[in-house]
């Protein structure tokens, strides 16, 4: 009787291991199947951080390029401008030098000019100064035919 006891024991033994077993099994795969749920969960959310990362950067790069690119355009229009102020310097210098030969030519022929009228202005003075000088023989030339005139006058 005992001996039946004990076999019925290592059989109820023998039935909880294997349940037990089962179990451990059971346990095992379902751990395993949480653990690659939760691992695909981590990569899928590490995935979309880094694609929304990448796409930051690409964002972030486009906007560096517009930068650089309306730097560079800036930098174009202010040497085109530059040049042009050198190009519109250059002539103007040219012009201001051509100016002051003009001037200095101007300024010599204004003293010829000056000269020329005061020698003219002593001409004009010997000359009114001449004019005056025959006005005055005129006058006494005409005082003498006067005189003369009624002296033939009185003698005829």
């Amino acid at each position: 009787r005992l001996q039946e006891e004990n076999q019925k024991l290592k059989e109820q033994i023998t039935s909880q291991r294997e349940k037990h077993e089962l179990s451990l099994e059971e346990l095992r795969a379902s751990l395993e199947e949480a653990s690659q749920h939760a691992l695909s969960a981590a990569i899928s959310s590490s995935q979309e951080e880094i694609d929304n990362l990448k796409q930051q950067l690409f964002d972030q790069e486009l906007k560096h390029k517009n930068i650089v690119n309306e730097l560079q355009n800036a930098l174009n229009h202010s040497n085109s401008t530059n040049a042009e102020s050198s190009e519109k310097l250059t002539a103007a210098s040219a012009e201001i030098e051509l100016m002051t030969t003009t001037n200095t030519d101007l300024t010599k022929r204004i003293n010829e000019l000056e000269v020329s009228t005061a020698e003219s202005a002593m001409k004009l003075a010997e000359t009114t100064a001449s004019l005056d000088n025959l006005n005055s023989f005129n006058s006494e030339l005409s005082q003498r035919v006067s005189s003369l005139e009624e002296d033939k006058a009185g003698l005829e």
